[in-house]
């Protein structure tokens, strides 16, 4: 058995007997170095012939003199060596043996720690994982029960890392990710643990809080203020928002799966709520999750039903108030429920991907019914982000058009800057298709999202639609005067621009003095079903003096 310098330590026994420890645990990687002088030294074997022995044995006359309780010779790896047989001469030589080699365990020890780690951590921002995270639960829950030792359960989602990811890339959205895990590791007291899910996904647990919710609100304050701090990232500012659900055990639970739950639905009602800020759990909010799965399970099943309908709103001139058009808006008439409101449905639509297939639909229903207006009348029709997110969607517009026979000029798309925001290339790339295909596109709630004026440089768009809560504030002189800035942008850049929301006369006037070429809202009609539509709103083409 050849030995090299990769052992680690060398074994050497007295007549006591008695293992001897070196001064010093780099001297034993010496013996190393000369028992590389002897390839065919085997375990046990006496090497008083060899012609290292001498430098052996006055090493080990320094090591007895240091040799202390336990007399255990530890080599690179600080760890015993095994007993074994001794010699029975007298004298400083009689009895030292070799009784081992070792071989340096440290690498492998090293490894083996690295593996645990990555185990139980996340590759990316160094927090632990969702194991690890749900193993300090149970351990919580343990001190809660023996101890009673409260805790709190914070479920953190990240506003807008799609965005960046799809926008700036992945990279800058990992980036952006290891930036908010040292915030997040900031704001912790000593005992907490904070843990990375997944994605945009992390989950905090504050222990032995004396003072709940407080402490839990304090900490979900400090978390919001910290991660929603502009920062630079790979030279581009980004900027992230952060909401957050609690749970508080034992109030709100002594199980994980009851507590991750109701975390969770907390963290629902706060990003429904706006986002930037925290919800605590409440019972209610039981009641409301279950009313959700169940319109889910309902929404499944209803366009095969037949339980969705379209809708049209009247557009009209803003200077003659006649009808240009109308504006397409499903509505589901639930078998129990009655009309349900889009704003019931539509967004779980989207999160279900329910939308491509109901837009779709509402997309040809929209189109065959407009062939039977008269010609001068356009239809316009919202297009979800996750409709032209599908690879396929220019060709859905292209069978709808052919299928209904309706002249592309007078099909609208009206999308939302969130579409803008995904996969920008390719997005103009299909944008720029629909209109050589003759096809208008608007830009619908325009100046509520994120309102880069650069979307408006790389795709000219062929209308700005004001969003109504513009509208609805024009007594404020600032929002007057954005009103105004928008119409100005829309028509220096060859753009009809609409007004949305319109419900009285002042509005009317005030809007059509800006600027504004189309105007919809109450005051000139509600949606109506299609027979209702034709018979109130076109059988008269002028739908409101000027």
């Amino acid at each position: 058995m050849a030995h090299d310098v990769s052992i680690g330590s060398l074994c050497l026994f007295d007549t006591a007997p008695r293992r001897l420890r070196a001064a010093e645990a780099r001297r034993l990687v010496d013996f190393a170095g000369l028992i590389s002088e002897w390839p065919d030294l085997r375990p046990g074997e006496s090497a008083e012939t060899r012609t290292p022995y001498r430098q052996i044995l006055a090493i080990a006359d320094e090591m007895r003199a240091g040799t202390d309780a336990d007399g255990v010779v530890r080599g690179r790896d600080n760890e015993p060596g095994p007993a074994g047989p001794t010699g029975s001469r007298s004298g400083r030589d009689a009895g030292m043996r070799i009784c081992d080699l070792l071989p340096d365990l440290s690498p492998l020890r090293a490894r083996e720690r690295q593996i645990a780690h990555m185990a139980h951590h996340d590759g990316l921002t160094g927090l632990v994982n969702r194991g690890r995270f749900h193993s300090c639960l149970a351990e919580c829950l343990g001190r809660l029960d023996r101890d009673g030792v409260p805790f709190a359960l914070l479920y953190l989602d990240l506003d807008r890392l799609g965005v960046i990811n799809e926008t700036l890339g992945h990279r800058t959205g990992d980036a952006v990710l290891v930036e908010v895990a040292t915030r997040l590791r900031g704001a912790l007291g000593a005992e907490d643990v904070v843990g990375r899910l997944g994605g945009d996904e992390f989950a905090i647990l504050q222990i032995g809080a004396a003072s709940q919710p407080a402490s839990s609100a304090a900490l979900a304050q400090r978390l919001i203020e910290a991660v929603t701090v502009p920062t630079w990232v790979e030279g581009k500012l980004v900027d992230i928002g952060l909401s957050i659900g609690i749970a508080v055990a034992p109030t709100d639970g002594r199980d994980s799966q009851i507590l991750l739950k109701r975390a969770d639905l907390a963290l629902s009602r706060a990003k429904s709520d706006g986002r930037n800020t925290r919800r605590f759990y409440e019972t209610v909010m039981d009641a409301a999750a279950e009313a959700r799965r169940n319109l889910e399970i309902d929404l499944r099943g209803a366009l095969s039903r037949g339980e969705f309908e379209v809708f049209y709103q009247p557009l009209v001139d803003a200077q003659t108030g006649c009808p240009t058009g109308a504006e397409a808006l499903v509505r589901w008439r639930h078998p129990r429920n009655g009309l349900v409101s889009p704003d019931a449905f539509i967004a779980l639509a989207e999160e279900t991907g329910l939308i491509v297939q109901l837009g779709e639909w509402v997309l040809r229903t929209a189109c065959r019914d407009a062939v039977a207006w008269p010609s001068d009348l356009g239809i316009a029709v919202n297009i979800s982000a996750v409709q032209f997110r599908q690879a396929r969607f220019v060709e859905v517009v292209m069978h709808a058009l052919a299928e209904t026979g309706l002249a592309p000029e007078r099909l609208e798309l009206e999308i939302t800057e969130t579409v803008l925001m995904q996969s920008l290339p390719q997005v103009v790339d299909a944008l720029h298709l629909l209109r050589r295909l003759g096809v208008r596109v608007s830009l619908d709630d325009f100046g509520t999202g994120y309102s880069s004026l650069s979307y408006l440089r790389k795709f000219p768009f062929d209308k700005l639609k004001i969003d109504q809560s513009f509208v609805q504030d024009l007594a404020d002189t600032a929002t007057a005067s954005i009103v105004q800035a928008i119409v100005a942008l829309g028509r220096s850049l060859g753009m009809t621009v609409t007004a949305e929301g319109v419900e009285t006369e002042h509005q009317h006037a005030t809007v059509r003095d800006y600027g504004c070429t189309h105007l919809q809202g109450y005051l000139f009609g509600r949606p109506r079903a299609k027979d209702d539509f034709v018979r109130e709103y076109l059988s008269g083409r002028n739908l409101h003096a000027a």
